[in-house]
């Protein structure tokens, strides 16, 4: 039969060594107290930071940014109003540093020194760089086209806002550094000593966390060298992509939109060229002027303007599915990942005192 008087004894002593080490908790408070006040100027140094990581090294303009920009843009020049003043009544819905931008990119454009909107937003950094040969083209087919383009850009979808991710994966790669750090000060030397006292094997599971958090609290610095490039480098190069990915879309609003100015084939194909410059199939779609070479070039199977549009929206619709699916993803895989890391520090950590219990149950009978 099950020993209760041998489990109470086991209880008993594990308090009692719990409270032994209490005695010289005081003590123990000022590395602890340290430790919670680093992590507080960490969390409020971290939107600086990440501002600053924005300004300096991710060159694409934010998502957000660029779809309040273009629709104010796109209505600008839609109603022939003067795209220096749009850019300008942006400043108080966009953060820093857009309001700096935005005063430059506009400066230029009332001052004559700039010929292309496009071009002056993309070096102000107010648009992407991604999609500028797409705009070029947009602008020289004319007013409707561009206004069209810029209205693309500013469709509101559901996907990744990069900025809110970059903070969060940041946040998430310190925490982790500073969670490290606390349990390989706190926490292991104190099983460690207990467990030598009673003479006790580690565990596997809690010796490959002594392992990991053991090496995070020798090499913290080194942690972070590493991986904050790598989280910044995969934002810059997803958002990259997400702007890319759209340049097969814009091309067919300028064919479109051409079409319904009634600009011949031949002269769009030559309008496209700074969005497909090595070409050689527009080069000879602008030559032979056919609409369904033109369509091929830029990555539509379609041979009348009606075709072309119902494959957009399939496009379209498409996407939109496979957003929605990645999203969802997203949702249900980070929680569990985050999750799964702390069941494997729990049971590693809880693992330990069950092992404690077990033994001094068996000390006790």
């Amino acid at each position: 039969m099950f020993d209760m008087d041998g489990l109470e004894q086991a209880c008993a002593d594990v308090y009692a060594v719990a409270k032994d080490w209490g005695h010289g908790l005081p003590e123990r408070a000022a590395p602890l107290g340290v430790l919670v006040g680093v992590a507080l100027l960490a969390l409020v140094a971290l939107q600086a930071t990440w501002a600053i990581v924005r300004l300096i090294f991710l060159p694409q303009a934010a998502r957000g940014a660029v779809q309040v920009v273009a629709g104010a843009l796109a209505r600008a020049v839609r109603d022939g109003a003067a795209t220096s003043a749009a850019l300008l009544s942006m400043q108080s819905r966009l953060r820093w540093p857009y309001p700096f931008r935005l005063r430059a990119c506009a400066r230029v454009l009332e001052s004559g020194q700039a010929t292309s909107l496009v071009r002056a937003a993309v070096e102000y950094r107010v648009l992407p760089e991604a999609c500028q040969g797409t705009g070029i083209a947009a602008e020289a087919v004319g007013p409707a086209a561009l206004a069209g383009w810029l209205a693309g850009l500013a469709e509101r979808r559901q996907s990744t806002d990069w900025t809110r991710t970059g903070a969060f994966s940041i946040s998430i790669v310190i925490a982790m550094v500073l969670i490290a750090r606390a349990i390989a000060a706190l926490i292991v030397p104190k099983w460690e000593a207990i467990m030598r006292d009673l003479g006790i094997p580690e565990p596997a599971r809690f010796h490959a966390l002594v392992s990991v958090v053991g090496f995070i609290d020798a090499w913290w610095w080194l942690v972070l060298l590493v991986a904050l490039p790598m989280v910044v480098m995969s934002l810059a190069l997803a958002s990259r992509w997400h702007w890319r990915r759209r340049q097969r879309q814009d091309r067919a609003r300028v064919i479109l939109a051409g079409i319904a100015c009634g600009r011949a084939e031949a002269a769009l194909a030559h309008d496209l060229q700074p969005a497909l410059p090595t070409s050689q199939a527009l080069a000879e779609a602008a030559r032979s002027g056919d609409f369904t070479l033109l369509c091929r070039a830029c990555g539509w199977i379609a041979t009348t303007p009606a075709a072309l549009t119902a494959a957009v929206e399939s496009d379209r619709w498409r996407q939109a599915r496979v957003e929605s699916a990645w999203r969802v993803a997203r949702t249900v895989l980070v929680p569990l990942a985050l999750a799964g890391a702390v069941f494997w520090i729990c049971t590693a950590l809880f693992g330990v005192l069950i092992d404690l219990i077990a033994v001094l149950a068996e000390q006790s009978t």
